[in-house]
This record gives C-alpha cells, sequence and structure tokens, in this order.
C-alpha cells in the first residue's frame, strides 16, 4: 500500500573534501544524541539537486562552492524520494563557519578518521565508502588536477 507514503522533491549529501583529504562534517547540536555527519538536506520545491546541493553547503557549513566545484557522483533510491550524493573540491577553509545558519557545528577532519568515529552516522560512512571504493578515477580527476600546459 502506497497511498500514505508522500513523494519528496529529494535530498542532497555534499561530501566535500581539500586535495589533502581532509572533509568537513557537521553535528546538529540541537537533537538528542546528535551524531556527525556530511552536509545536506532537502530539495526546495522548483529547485535543482546541484542548487540545494550549493545552498545547504553554504548554509550549513558557510563554505561557498560552485558548480565547478561540485560533482554528481550516485542517486541512492530512498522509499520515498531519491539522495543526490555530490563530491565538493574545496581550495581554501577560510570561510568556514564554527556554527551554520542552522546552529550546527563543524569540524574539518581526514577522511579516515571518520571511520573511526563512533559518533559519526554510520549510513554516511557508508556513502563515504563507496565513493572510495567505486569512484577511485573521479577522485584522482577532482583532487590533483594537473595545472594545465601554458604554450610558450
Amino acid at each position: 500500500m502506497t497511498e500514505n507514503i508522500q513523494w519528496s522533491r529529494g535530498a542532497v549529501l555534499i561530501l566535500a573534501a581539500d586535495k589533502n583529504g581532509r572533509m568537513v562534517i557537521v553535528r546538529e547540536k540541537d537533537r538528542e544524541n546528535p551524531k556527525w555527519k556530511f552536509p545536506g538536506g532537502g530539495i526546495e520545491e522548483g529547485e535543482y539537486p546541484l542548487d540545494a546541493a550549493i545552498r545547504e553547503l553554504r548554509q550549513e557549513t558557510g563554505l561557498s562552492l560552485t558548480g565547478q566545484d561540485l560533482r554528481f557522483v550516485f542517486k541512492v533510491p530512498k522509499i520515498n524520494h531519491n539522495l543526490y550524493v555530490y563530491l565538493g573540491r574545496v581550495s581554501s577553509w577560510s570561510n568556514l563557519l564554527a556554527i551554520g545558519e542552522d546552529n550546527g557545528e563543524t569540524r574539518v577532519v581526514h577522511y579516515h578518521k571518520i571511520f573511526e568515529m563512533d559518533d559519526f552516522l554510520r549510513v554516511h560512512q557508508g556513502h563515504l565508502n563507496r565513493l572510495l571504493r567505486d569512484y577511485p578515477k573521479l577522485l584522482n580527476r577532482l583532487f590533483h588536477k594537473k595545472k594545465a600546459k601554458t604554450l610558450p
């Protein structure tokens, strides 16, 4: 029976990292037993997933990435919506907020440490694991871009 299930516009998740493998994570302080996780949230009516990813990352962390800094990686079908997972390239942490607009904390940690954190959302660890396992060429292209050669 599906008549009680409403279809949502979807959600986005942003795995944003610098070239050294450090990633931004967030924690909603106002929740009971808060967990660390990757930034993300719902797609608003009329909004494209990429635009939602840019907005959510800025609201939760203060980081202002553009569409050129974000790459759609994979979609996770859920019962009543789709989750769109993006990989973001962070060139500077200078705009990172200690507390985001939604009153959540931010932290920058190396991705290896995320797997050691007992208070990190397990499903988000799974998305990171999938990214590392299934998309090594994308990671290499995004974070180890060679500078274009200039002609003499």
